[in-house]
């Protein structure tokens, strides 16, 4: 009975106006899956490596996203610390 009354409530539901919302959801929860299994991975090199030879890995610890905000900060104080540099030059003046 309880199986019926559950089938019953999500017929009304996505026969309802929440109908695009329950396809969309299902469509995003299905993008994810693929994503999850189809997306980046961790590259393992099985490489041998013979005493001696030098490994380098690089790694950032901030995006890309993050970084250009800093180098743009950086060349705003810059920009600010050569006025000050020279307002305090014509003010000696």
């Amino acid at each position: 009975m309880l199986k019926r009354l559950a089938l019953m409530a999500v017929r009304s539901y996505v026969g309802g106006p929440a109908k695009s919302w329950v396809f969309t959801s299902g469509a995003m929860l299905a993008f994810r899956l693929v994503k999850s299994v189809t997306g980046r991975r961790e590259l393992v090199d099985l490489s041998t490596v013979k005493p001696g030879q030098t490994l380098i890995i690089e790694h950032l610890p901030i995006s890309h996203k993050r970084q250009m905000k800093d180098i743009k900060r950086s060349k705003r104080q810059e920009r600010k610390d050569r006025r000050k540099a020279r307002k305090a030059v014509t003010a000696d003046a």
